[in-house]
């Protein structure tokens, strides 16, 4: 029965009762005998009223109890745990039952509530610990990153570094992707009329890879020297790297080569590295310089093969990293060397110091928009003149009389440790080159590595007034006047 149809028994009693009433009192009022017997007349009043209040005791029951078992299933409902009970409703249910019910379901949601708040709790302190501790990683990350960042910037010269000179000048970017990378590149004199240039890439990213480059850069300086072969420094530097890199994932390419001024002879060699390219002035063509041999720190004995050309006045050589020709669009086509060709040709109009900020706007261009996955490196050198060869001609009878021995024999001798060896070796050397200023700039380091730092001091000047644009000499006469003197013993 519904709620409607009970609420109408109890408005239909209560209809009834007064209808009784008012037929009792009718009924007195026709039949004036009933004022004889007014105990009749009241015992049927009593008889109207009593059947009045049963009707609506009994509507009340009835509307009452869907209440209570409405109350029954939301405690039901409620109570959602093994083992808990329900409260069973009583045939006739009255408000009392509902009470109750009502106040289970109370305490029971009270209860659940308070469970969840305690676990909601627990849960916010184990993420407020997890968020702490990703916080500090990012934290110390970060801080390495810096750290490789700022070691990066030492290991990669800014163009104004470069030692250039008037028969020679140099252009140069250093673009990392992320913080820091393991790409480089160098220029460094060796002898008074030769260079030698470098560009590598070390796989990875980081403060590892970063690691990695000044160890690489290290290696390749400490044997620049006159007539250099780069073949045999590429297999000497990667006897090197094997041990330190062999049980690592990390490796080096490297494109390496060495320049006489003098004549213009180009002798080059590669390590798993893009070819350079060669822009030759008069003809306005780009050949590429591809020599076989595997990345270093693979494998322990490979072979590299060393490729020869010959510059012209006004040719220029491009050094660069796979970050660039392998840089994509957002159609996912890479530039390739043949557009890193074709721009370099033309913009050879364009002064050397600025030619790879031009070669990277085409690049950016190139991209429409997609960043950069990888580092990139652009080194590029242009012959402008030939150097004045030396005075006399150089002395070639034995290890002893070929200086070009001598300032292998000495770097070799000074890298291994053997300081006062290599000492007697470029004073050998200097007996036969006297205006030599990168083999005085290395002697000064030797006798500055031993202590003796008046000596020390006055092979940089004699260096630096040969040379006065070499940066490495100007550091190391600066550290030389600047460093407080050793006392005599």
């Amino acid at each position: 029965m519904r709620l409607g149809s009970r609420a109408g028994i109890v408005l239909s009693s209560w209809i009834v009762a007064a209808a009784a009433l008012a037929t009792a009192g009718l009924g007195l009022e026709l039949n004036p005998h009933l004022e004889e017997r007014p105990d009749l007349f009241w015992g049927f009043l009593g008889l109207v009223a009593l059947a009045a209040a049963g009707a609506s005791a009994f509507a009340a029951r009835a509307a009452v109890r869907p209440l209570a078992r409405a109350a029954e299933a939301v405690l039901a409902t409620a109570v959602d745990e093994p083992g808990a009970q329900t409260l069973s409703l009583k045939r006739r249910a009255s408000t009392a039952d509902i009470a109750g019910i009502l106040g289970s379901v109370q305490e029971t949601v009270s209860r659940r509530v308070g469970s969840l708040r305690e676990s909601l709790l627990e849960r916010t302190a184990t993420l407020s610990a997890a968020t702490e501790e990703l916080r500090l990683r990012d934290e110390l990350r970060e801080r390495e990153s810096r750290m490789a960042l700022r070691m990066q910037r030492r290991i990669v010269p800014r163009p104004d570094e470069l030692p250039g000179r008037e028969e020679i000048v140099f252009g140069a970017s250093y673009e990392p992707c992320d913080n820091t990378g393991g790409d480089l590149y160098d220029a460094v004199r060796a002898g008074k009329n030769g260079y030698t240039f470098l560009a590598a890439d070390v796989s990875g990213r980081g403060f590892t890879a970063a690691l990695i480059a000044a160890l690489v850069k290290s290696f390749f300086r400490s044997r620049a020297a006159w007539g250099v072969d780069p073949g045999e420094v590429l297999s000497v530097i990667n006897r090197e790297l094997v041990p330190v890199l062999g049980d690592t994932e990390h490796f080096v390419t490297a494109f390496y080569a060495a320049l006489d001024l003098e004549t213009g002879a180009l002798s080059y060699a590669s390590a798993g590295h893009p070819p350079a390219l060669l822009l030759r002035r008069r003809l306005g063509r780009v050949a590429e310089l591809a020599a076989q041999g595997p990345a270093l720190g693979v494998i322990e004995s490979p072979q590299f093969v060393k490729g020869e050309t010959r510059l012209e006045e006004g040719d220029r050589l491009l050094l660069y990293t796979d970050g660039i020709s392998e840089a994509r669009n957002i159609r996912g086509e890479g530039f390739g060397r043949e557009r890193l060709a074709a721009a370099f040709a033309k913009a050879a109009s364009v002064p050397t110091t600025e030619l790879p900020a031009v070669l990277l706007a085409e690049l950016k261009e190139f991209r429409s928009g997609v960043p950069m996955s990888d580092d990139t490196v652009l080194f590029v050198s242009e012959l402008r003149a030939f150097a004045r060869p030396e005075s006399r001609e150089r002395p070639r009878a034995g290890e002893d009389h070929d200086w070009k021995l001598l300032a292998r024999r000495g770097a070799a001798l000074a890298s291994s440790g053997k300081l006062e060896e290599a000492i007697s070796v470029y004073e050998r050397l200097l007996e036969l080159e006297p205006e030599d200023s990168t083999a005085l700039n290395n002697l000064g380091a030797l006798l500055w590595r031993l202590g003796r730092r008046e000596e020390a001091a006055a092979r940089f000047l004699e260096a630096a007034s040969i040379d006065p644009s070499d940066t490495r000499i100007r550091r190391n006469l600066e550290m030389a006047q600047t460093a407080p003197r050793a006392r005599k013993v």
